[in-house]
């Protein structure tokens, strides 16, 4: 199984444009590392419902492999179809129906194990395989590809049918996950090699997301409240992670950890994602559950 610890710490100094937040949040935080000696890496995506976390881990010897670990239980995932590793996990709903990336394209695999390819139509300008990175309760599904250009932009996968979507204005658009209410959440650039300003999409409206004074952002999840975590660039360059609850702007502080990024948060308010380890440089997935002290 994969080794896990626990941390009870806080989320510290909620910034917003004009004051600090009087009380914090706090979480328990829970870390894993892939049990194989030879991975490196330990990268965590999602959480279920239920409590299954996914993500995927690096390994020195044979690639990139996908993995589920719950109450203890570790499994490897890769596409029966390939045989081989460099899959990556990035979403799971709460049918257990998982979105990632294989070797050669973007894929759906059902909790069954049926798996069904992503692709963006090339009418839809696609130049590169689809990387699908959110799925909601009804199986909306969210990710990106490239044009020929060398842009990025989103895709809406629903019902069977792709939609393009780029943020009106901008030179490169991501989206990074999709609500049951059907927000969604991404960053963009304006121009070719310019800083990511997050955002939020609902009802056809972009709200930008840009944690204060930072360099760049990108919102990585929204939850059906409203939400949002992420990641920001400090004047240093320093990746740091955020929470933004409509109103006030967090910066997520995980002490003894450095170079953290949150890939989901959850209805629960939990939150999931990635952390280097200070003392032995490992990078480790989490699991932060939302405490009430």
């Amino acid at each position: 199984m994969l080794k896990s610890f626990l941390k009870k710490i806080s989320i510290l100094g909620a910034v917003s444009a004009a004051c600090l937040s009087a009380q914090a949040q706090h979480y328990t935080f829970t870390y894993f590392q892939d049990p194989s000696p030879n991975a490196y890496t330990t990268t965590g995506t999602d959480l279920s419902p239920t409590g299954e976390l996914v993500g995927w881990y690096t390994n020195y010897a044979n690639g990139v492999w996908g993995f589920s670990e719950i109450n203890g239980s570790y499994k490897t995932i890769s596409l029966p179809t390939s045989g081989s590793p460099d899959t990556t996990i990035n979403a799971i709903n709460v049918a257990g129906t998982l979105v990632g990336m294989g070797p050669f394209a973007g894929f759906l695999m059902d909790a069954s194990g049926n798996v069904t390819t992503i692709q963006v139509p090339a009418s839809l300008k696609a130049s590169s395989i689809s990387i699908p990175t959110g799925i909601n309760s009804s199986g909306t599904v969210v990710g990106n590809f490239s044009t020929a250009s060398g842009a990025q932009e989103g895709f809406i996968l629903q019902n069977g049918s792709y939609k393009g979507y780029q943020v009106p204005g901008s030179y490169s658009t991501t989206l990074r996950d999709v609500n049951d209410n059907g927000v969604i959440v991404g960053s963009y650039q304006t121009s070719s090699g310019g800083s990511s300003t997050g955002f939020l999409l609902e009802n056809g409206t972009v709200v930008p997301i840009q944690y204060p004074g930072a360099t760049g952002t990108v919102a990585t999840s929204v939850n059906t409240a409203g939400h949002v975590v992420g990641y920001f660039y400090n004047k240093s360059q320093v990746l740091l992670p955020f929470y933004f609850d409509g109103t006030t702007y967090t910066q997520i502080s995980t002490p003894g950890e450095y170079a953290c990024t949150v890939g989901h948060i959850k209805n629960t308010g939990s939150i999931v994602g990635t952390c280097t380890n200070s003392s032995t440089f490992v990078t480790e997935a989490f699991i932060g559950t939302a405490t009430k002290n």
